[in-house]
Formats: C-alpha cells, sequence, structure tokens
C-alpha cells in the first residue's frame, strides 16, 4: 500500500451524531488493504473499525486512517458542533438529482434532502433568499431570466429577462429597499423588483468594480452591498464593501483571504444568524467566512450532490 485516499480532507458532525469517512487504499490490489482508524482527541469524537465518526463534544479532532500493511496513513479533520435552538436553512439546486435541495449550512452532509424536482440545475448561475422564497437566475442565453421560487407553494414563476453584459455570477436581495443584485464580469447590476416589465428585457443601472475585479458573488445586508471577485492583475481574491443603494462609495474590505474563487462556479451568502459568510468552490465544497477573511472549511454535501447556487433563510 502506498496512499490511502479520504473521501474528504474536512468535515461535520453534530454532538451526538456521525459523519461518515471512506478510505480507498491504493493499489486497490494490494495483498493487505486493511486499515486502523484512531482519533487525536476521543473527547471530543471517537471513531469505529468502519469511519464512522461520533461526536462527543463540540470541538475539532484530526481522524487518522493508517494501513495494516505499510503505515502510510491520511487524515481528516472533523469538527464537531452543538446545535441548540432554531437553524438556518440554505438552499442549492443539484443538476445530478435534477432537485432543489435544503440543508442545515452549519451542518451540509447530515442535513441534505431533496424538497422537489427541478431540472436545469447546470444552467443555475446564482441564488438569493427573499421574503418567502428564493430568486434565481438562469444562463440559458440571452437574455438571462429571474425566477421566483415560492417555498411555500413550491411554485417557479418567470418574472423577467435581464440585460447583463455577460453570464451572471451572483445574486444578492435587498430586503430593505427591495431591490436584486447580479455580478457579472467585472459589474454589479441593480434592479428595483417594483420596477420589473415582464414584458420586456429589463435595463438598469449598473456599476463597475473600480479595481477590475473578475466579480464571483454578492451579497446584501442591511442595506449594504458585498461583492467577491479576482483581482485582475494579480488573481487576488478581494471583498469590497459599498454603504448603501447608491453604488457611489466603494471600498475593499478583504484582500487575499483563503480562499479560491472562480466566477461561475463559485457561491456566495450570508447568515446574519451566526454572522458569516458561505461560499463555495469548484469542487463544491462549502466554506465559512467571518468579517475578519478567516476562512473556515465546512463540508461536502455528498452522496453525489452538487451545487448550483446558494441561498440561506436565516434561523428565526
Amino acid at each position: 500500500v502506498n496512499g490511502i485516499l479520504l473521501n474528504k480532507t474536512s468535515g461535520r458532525a453534530a454532538v451526538g451524531g456521525t459523519a461518515e469517512l471512506i478510505a480507498s487504499v491504493r493499489p486497490s490490489n494490494a495483498a493487505d488493504t486493511s486499515v486502523t482508524w484512531s482519533p487525536s482527541d476521543e473527547s471530543i469524537a471517537t471513531v469505529d473499525g468502519n469511519g464512522v465518526v461520533t461526536g462527543i463534544s463540540a470541538g475539532k479532532a484530526v481522524i487518522t486512517v493508517t494501513s495494516n500493511q505499510t503505515g502510510v496513513s491520511n487524515s481528516c479533520t472533523i469538527t464537531i458542533v452543538e446545535l441548540d435552538g432554531p437553524q438556518s436553512t440554505a438552499y442549492t439546486i443539484s443538476a445530478t438529482r435534477d432537485s432543489l435541495i435544503s440543508f442545515n449550512p452549519a451542518l451540509p452532509a447530515q442535513t441534505a434532502e431533496v424538497v422537489t424536482t427541478m431540472s436545469g440545475g447546470s444552467t443555475i448561475k446564482a441564488m438569493t433568499a427573499g421574503e418567502g422564497c428564493i430568486y434565481f437566475i438562469a444562463d440559458s442565453g440571452f437574455p438571462y431570466y429571474l425566477y421566483r421560487y415560492d417555498i411555500l407553494t413550491q411554485q417557479t414563476s418567470v418574472l423577467t429577462g435581464l440585460d447583463l453584459f455577460s453570464v451572471p455570477t451572483g445574486l444578492a436581495y435587498d430586503a430593505e429597499n427591495n431591490l436584486i443584485y447580479a455580478t457579472a464580469g467585472f459589474y454589479v447590476f441593480q434592479y428595483d423588483l417594483d420596477k420589473l416589465n415582464p414584458e420586456i428585457t429589463n435595463y438598469t443601472n449598473y456599476v463597475m468594480d473600480s479595481d477590475n475585479c473578475t466579480l464571483a458573488g454578492v451579497v446584501s445586508i442591511d442595506g449594504a452591498v458585498y461583492t467577491i471577485g479576482n483581482d485582475l492583475y494579480n488573481s487576488v481574491p478581494v471583498m469590497a464593501y459599498y454603504p448603501d443603494k447608491y453604488l457611489g462609495e466603494r471600498s475593499v474590505l478583504l484582500s487575499g483571504f483563503d480562499i479560491s474563487l472562480v466566477d461561475g462556479a463559485t457561491d456566495f451568502s450570508y447568515d446574519p444568524s451566526c454572522d458569516l459568510f458561505y461560499l463555495t468552490d469548484a469542487g463544491h465544497n462549502i466554506y465559512t467566512m467571518d468579517r475578519d477573511g478567516n476562512v473556515e472549511a465546512v463540508d461536502i454535501l455528498g452522496g453525489g450532490l452538487d451545487l448550483n447556487g446558494l441561498a440561506i433563510v436565516p434561523a428565526e
């Protein structure tokens, strides 16, 4: 045995809950493919002979799997979380399942479930939570259509076509001003939901990122606008901030934080109940980031589920 692959390098479990790790020995035809599992701290997590991790108390534990034949090993960091009170609900669309998926963003792998059938997941470029609904935008050629999914009735309606300069990468709802923001290329577009005309392709106000960042996402918090993207000249990830709907003053909040942003693959959302940004990468891994730029890997959905768009309805 010269290597061991794991199904994830980081993950989560709840206190009293479990997470499953799967080890694949290389080469698969080795004479002895047996392995031994061990945790770094049994007061936080235990692991059985099949790689099933059980959460004991809140904290982090490194789970190591070792070949009994050669001693080669691999490891995964598992964060054990204490879930108290109401929990937020995240939504995404899985192209592999043609379904709308809901999950607890703090514990994705264990809570993902199908809400309803929804095809066209690979065309979904961005999502955001509205008031009792989810807005999403698809790339099916120009114009780019904005949709509204009603969470209660599970009905989807087409709102209108949007005149964007290129394929959209992000979507945000501003509850204070009833606005929709969309990112595409270097630009942030602003649409007034009360003024959208379903009969035409809607053109609107926009602003170009002054540092020429290729934008990968946008969120709105209390009327302010936050964008993420890669600086055109050095590919450093940047979070920019606009204090209000007028988009006249831009400042850089964070630069060089530890996550790979890919426009069209990175999803960006915010959970006000824990004051954390949520991001995804091209490998469908989920991360949190605080306002200081500290990034923490959360988990994957698992089960073959991919993420196309990310909308978080905060806990009440």
